[in-house]
């Protein structure tokens, strides 16, 4: 298929759509055009996002480990009355 094959599909199933969808498709157009366009700071924003998403399923996983292990803590090491 040409480009203007491509296009003219395009443009032609996007007729009728809600102005919602409309907006998605050009979103998504313009992610893709940076992605061509500009890929080495597409590939930085990638890497980036990424290592933060590692970063916070890290932290929520270390969170969750802590909470198991002190779940019971006040009862397996109840607090003196005389200590307070």
């Amino acid at each position: 298929m040409t480009t203007e094959t491509y296009q003219e599909k395009i443009l032609a199933g996007m007729h009728g759509l809600p102005d919602e969808v409309l907006a998605e498709i050009a979103d998504y157009v313009y992610f893709l055009r940076r992605k061509v366009t500009m890929p080495d700071v597409y590939a930085a924003e990638v890497h980036r996002e990424m290592l933060q998403y590692t970063l916070r399923s890290g932290r929520q996983d270390s969170l969750t480990h802590l909470e198991e292990e002190f779940a019971d803590y006040d009862q397996q090491f109840p607090r003196n009355q005389l200590d307070r």
